[in-house]
């Protein structure tokens, strides 16, 4: 008798991911860099560029962005904003990390229908559909010492410009980095985020807007207020 194939239906993580698991060409991670890092330039004894001022939201992120990857043994590699140009990105699929401090996060959204704003000092995060231009920004603790709410963007785009898959997960800080990373890394978020969108979205472009109370300096549980879906 020949056995019987029982095919498991992907889960929503697995096809979230999909488009870079599944990719042929190798997997670039981008992390942003903080503007005034001064160690930008140090260098390790093999001449290796070493970055001693990377945030640890950005690394959390890249550390559970690479989970869905590992199974697969897929072929990737891990480089700063600073290292990467136009040609490399168009090798394969890109996963950017960090909104302000990485210029490839910031150009890749500048036309999609939330991405990142700033103004007078302000950084925030901007819903350009709207009729209001309405926007999210960082939210303080009297005195003003302490955040306590910050706001994300998670994008899964084919990108026309390089001709490749992207996936953006950016928080206007670090904390909001963190949140945005948890909602493509844990089921239950990531499912609570696929209830705002259609059956098909694994079909079409999809952005979401996640906001995070910050409890002790750290990001608490992510809330999706806002999903936009386009071909």
């Amino acid at each position: 008798m020949g056995r019987i194939q029982i095919h498991r239906k992907p889960s929503n993580l697995e096809r979230f991911w999909e488009p870079v698991t599944a990719a042929s060409g190798k997997v670039t991670y981008c992390l942003g860099q903080p503007i005034d890092a001064v160690d930008r330039e140090r260098t390790t004894p093999n001449g290796m560029p070493m970055y001693g001022h990377l945030d640890v939201s950005d690394v959390i992120t890249l550390a559970r962005s690479i989970v869905p990857l590992v199974p697969k043994g897929g072929d990737f590699r891990i480089v700063s904003d600073s290292e990467i140009g136009y040609a490399q990105l168009r090798e394969g699929p890109v996963v950017l990390i960090g909104a302000f401090d990485n210029v490839w996060t910031m150009r890749i959204t500048q036309d999609l229908p939330f991405g990142f704003e700033y103004d007078s000092q302000v950084r925030r995060l901007v819903d350009r559909k709207s009729p209001e231009k309405r926007f999210w920004t960082l939210q303080w603790q009297v005195p003003y010492t302490k955040l306590a709410k910050d706001y994300a963007i998670i994008a899964r785009i084919h990108d026309n410009v390089t001709g490749q898959p992207v996936i953006i997960i950016a928080g206007i800080l670090g904390e909001g980095t963190e949140a945005a990373g948890e909602v493509v890394f844990k089921p239950a978020y990531l499912d609570e985020m696929l209830k705002k969108a259609p059956k098909n979205w694994d079909q079409l472009n999809m952005e979401a807007v996640i906001e995070t109370n910050v409890i002790e300096g750290h990001a608490g549980p992510p809330t999706v207020l806002a999903v936009e879906t386009w071909r």
